[in-house]
């Protein structure tokens, strides 16, 4: 007789409502002691594939132990690193240094996301006249900052790029829903550069910003061109690309491709041209180069890779040059462990000649909820790097940063600490950790293109600056 049966017995003697409340009281302890087991297995199965990806990387660069650092790739592996730019020398730059604290960025609310606007700064206007041959700019060099959060408006900032204190609010924009996300497209206008950002109503805002410098009295103008209702859940990430398209992502499971249409009188300036379905939430999108995108979605085993003119995601047979969709787990030594992706962005070289298209690497730096960050080689499939050290869980927001024109490192928030961590691409050692970088969980970090600072937002509303020091 089983126990369950047995203690049943026993308490059927007894008043019916005790022996119920016992037994009820005994399932209960046995269900609480099941869990606790089921999420021990469950940490154990993830540091067991982290062990085996990290011994598979260090026989596969000559190191037979598993204490100390990965010895230097040799051979073959050492060329295909440095040739995809894994090996490029490190500055030493990687300690953080707060330069600025803007509190109440977005009116006293939690932020979600920030990021610099390169193109209205005076560092891109440096490199594009640098590029044309023409002296670098007068005025005092100064960057712009976009800033959305649960105020339900667009905040953007301006100030010094040095990161230092001069910092102002140039303009304000209400959207009518909280911004969860901000991108940003050159050259879809003439002389202006275009917003698109994702609403928790599942709208998609459109915003026209010119700056006007030699006008007196006015900073920046911001004109809301119409916002679109593309999905039915809340926007989590969105990706402007050349030529008006606009992909974006959600949680009602659909990633869909747009295109923007500048005169529609109605205020629907973009037109859906095609929707992915998905089985599980899509928590990042983002283009690379003219002819694809990929999208992560929850419960999925890959990052999924899509051509912009067509319905399938890219297939293995696939020509070398062209990337396809990304297996977060390799080979035999390795199974489908609970992760997702939660975010990922692909590394911009320098500018293409008509600076309004940036030239892609093959890299593409993914940020899981298992405590774990992915370096890709997307013509490959190949993993090249796993980044760990820090702490992300299913309930966190981690997100990652290349350093700009520094691509020697990549940057992280941690979750529990509140951190900012710092690792070096070609050991994959962590190499900075700025503790307590907010007095809450940060929800967004974003390193500038063009210049050496790092801007982060959270939940304890604030956004803050960074520069980065020699450790």
């Amino acid at each position: 007789m089983s126990d369950f049966a047995a203690s049943q017995g026993a308490n059927g003697d007894a008043g019916d409502g005790e022996g119920d409340d016992g037994d009820l009281a005994r399932l209960r302890a046995r269900v609480t002691q099941l869990e606790a087991q089921v999420l021990r297995l469950s940490d154990e199965c993830d540091l067991l594939a982290f062990e085996n990806a990290r011994l598979r990387e260090q026989q596969a660069s000559g190191g037979g132990g598993c204490d100390g650092p990965p010895e230097p790739a040799t051979g073959d592996d050492s060329k295909y690193e440095r040739d995809i730019g894994l090996l490029d020398p490190t500055d030493g730059r990687s300690a953080l240094t707060l330069c600025h604290t803007l509190d109440g960025a977005c009116g006293g609310k939690n932020v979600t996301c920030v990021r610099f606007l390169e193109s209205l700064g005076d560092t891109r206007q440096f490199h594009r006249r640098r590029h044309r041959g023409l002296s670098p700019p007068s005025v005092r060099a100064e960057e712009v900052i976009a800033v959305g959060g649960a105020d339900g408006a667009l905040h953007i900032y301006r100030g010094s790029s040095d990161g230092a204190a001069h910092w102002r609010l140039a303009t304000r924009v209400g959207l009518g829903a909280p911004v969860l996300c901000i991108d940003q497209a050159e050259g879809w206008v003439p002389d202006a550069l275009i917003l698109v950002v994702g609403l928790m109503d599942g709208k998609v805002a459109l915003l026209r910003c010119e700056s006007l410098e030699a006008l007196p009295g006015v900073e920046l103008r911001v004109e809301l061109l119409g916002k679109c209702k593309i999905h039915r859940k809340y926007v989590t990430s969105i990706a402007a690309g050349v030529d008006g398209l606009v992909v974006s992502g959600s949680y009602d499971k659909d990633a869909v491709l747009s295109r923007f249409v500048p005169d529609a009188g109605d205020g629907d300036v973009l037109q859906e041209a095609r929707r992915f379905f998905h089985s599980g939430e899509v928590e990042c999108v983002g283009f690379h180069g003219r002819e694809h995108f990929f999208v992560a979605a929850r419960g999925a085993s890959k990052i999924v890779c899509y051509a912009i003119e067509g319905d399938a995601p890219v297939g293995e047979a696939a020509g070398e040059e062209s990337p396809v969709s990304l297996p977060l787990w390799e080979g035999q030594w390795e199974g489908p462990v609970n992760l997702n992706v939660m975010h990922f962005q692909v590394r911009n070289e320098n500018l293409s000649q008509d600076l309004h298209v940036p030239a892609y690497s093959p890299l593409l730096l993914a940020a899981t909820d298992a405590s774990q960050h992915f370096l890709f080689d997307v013509r490959t499939k190949r993993r090249v790097r796993t980044f760990a050290g820090h702490d992300a869980d299913g309930f966190s927001n981690p997100r990652v940063t290349w350093h700009g024109q520094r691509g020697q490192y990549v940057s992280s928030n941690s979750q529990h600490t509140n951190s900012v961590v710092t690792w070096e691409i070609g050991s994959g050692r962590m190499v900075g950790t700025k503790a307590g970088a907010h007095h809450g969980v940060i929800k967004s970090v974003y390193h500038h293109t063009h210049c050496d600072l790092l801007v982060t937002g959270g939940f304890d509303r604030t956004v803050k600056i960074w520069s980065f020091e020699e450790a």
